[in-house]
């Protein structure tokens, strides 16, 4: 799901999304709407949602209480957006987290390194499924841990 698609998901989700965000930042209530539109062409990146200025993100995110548009972006980016509910945030998890993570990279740098070339020999398959399928099992691990912490 692009941007614009996840922004225009709000406008409907959310009772007087648009309404709210033009009396708090002062944008004209059509100018929000149409972040909520795909590019009209490949160029048309200005009023729509691949242009959301980046100072509404955390504005959404902290009024609303939504934060699908900063985990969009993050994923984008190859990384993940762990919000902090409180301030007894369990280090030991942090921590495991911040280990998959790194494993993931790893993984992620090795394949890049091996399909550099345009094929992948049979022992080069042989070496990355394993880790590939670890890393599935971790991110697993991740994903299970988040959804406890968004579902509280």
């Amino acid at each position: 799901m692009q941007l614009y698609e996840l922004f225009r998901l709000l406008t409907k989700e959310i009772k007087d999304f648009v309404e709210t965000l033009h009396s708090i930042t002062g944008y004209a209530i059509s100018h929000i709407y149409r972040w909520g539109e795909p590019p009209r062409t490949p160029q048309d990146t200005i009023a729509t949602g691949s242009h959301i200025p980046a100072y509404i993100i955390p504005i959404i995110s902290k009024h609303f209480r939504n934060n699908i548009l900063i985990q969009k972006i993050a994923a984008q980016c190859g990384g993940y957006f762990l919000p902090i509910k409180s301030k007894e945030i369990q280090l030991k998890e942090v921590r495991e987290i911040l280990i998959v993570v790194s494993k993931r990279m790893e993984v992620s740098q090795k394949l890049v390194a091996v399909i550099s070339d345009g094929k992948i020999t049979k022992k080069e398959a042989k070496e990355l499924l394993p880790l590939l399928i670890e890393n599935v099992s971790d991110t697993a691990s991740i994903i299970n841990y988040l959804e406890g912490i968004a579902n509280e």
